[in-house]
């Protein structure tokens, strides 16, 4: 079998090309092939078999058009723009073989389309046009049973297993000695953009250690905050208790992940 996954593909890491890499390499282990077309631009992109990173749309569609697979899978998360209709229905339209939706995004259910969603609308049959739909919760499902597709084509699948760290990675010495001369060792994990609101949680480490003279808070992530991030830090008195880590490996974060308080 080829299942051929379109979505964003690591780095940065994140939520969805970390469902991407665990499918693959599941698929891969039972003997079957995954192909990956990545739909956003990757921080470094190094040369792997059947991963494609195409630079436009037009060669997007071409690929979907070349690529003889059994089964394409779309992740899609965050808001569904238009622009991200469009990539569903050139799937549904130019892909080969059974189309499979995944939608990442909890918060879809909150917006306005979907709020409005409803069978005879224009995203109801883009929609429509995929054989299965994986929600990772119920709310999701709920808002694409309104779209018009049988609960029998909707399937809550939780986008996680639970693995320990891998023992062989090594922890880079410098987080090592922050998180053992902080207690408590605080943990964020994500893109370093406007939405995840990093600034409030800088300003709240002033209140934590008013309580915890020794916590620590250790960011991880990249993205187009990251200049005015460092600035915000070093900006503050207890700019020791803080440490922006930039991108880290997937392995390392796990570790990060395992030995943080919290």
């Amino acid at each position: 079998m080829h299942v051929l996954q379109l979505g964003p593909y690591p780095p940065p890491e994140g939520g969805i090309n970390r469902n991407i890499l665990a499918i693959r390499e599941e698929l891969q282990k039972a003997g079957h092939r995954c192909s990956v077309i990545a739909t956003s631009r990757s921080t470094r992109i190094t040369p792997e078999t059947d991963v494609h990173h195409p630079g436009s749309a037009l060669e997007l569609i071409k690929l979907l058009r070349l690529i003889d697979s059994d089964v394409i899978h779309l992740h899609i998360g965050g808001d569904i723009t238009k622009r991200i209709l469009a990539l569903a229905w050139a799937c549904c339209t130019f892909g080969r073989g059974i189309k499979v939706l995944s939608v990442h995004s909890g918060g879809y259910p909150s917006t306005r389309e979907g709020k409005a969603a409803k069978r005879n609308s224009l995203r109801g049959r883009i929609f429509r046009g995929f054989k299965r739909i994986v929600a990772v919760n119920p709310t999701i499902a709920d808002v694409f049973a309104r779209y018009g597709i049988s609960r029998e084509h909707i399937h809550v699948i939780y986008p996680f297993v639970h693995r320990l760290p891998d023992p062989k990675v090594v922890v880079p010495a410098d987080l090592k000695e922050f998180i053992a001369k902080h207690q408590p060792a605080m943990l964020t994990v994500g893109l370093l953009e406007p939405e995840y609101d990093l600034f409030m949680q800088i300003d709240a480490m002033g209140k934590v250690l008013a309580d915890l003279p020794n916590a620590g808070l250790i960011i991880v992530g990249s993205g187009s905050l990251e200049g005015e991030l460092r600035t915000a830090i070093e900006a503050k008195p207890y700019k020791d208790h803080i440490l922006l880590a930039g991108d880290v490996e997937h392995g390392v974060t796990l570790h990060l992940i395992n030995d943080s308080d919290a």
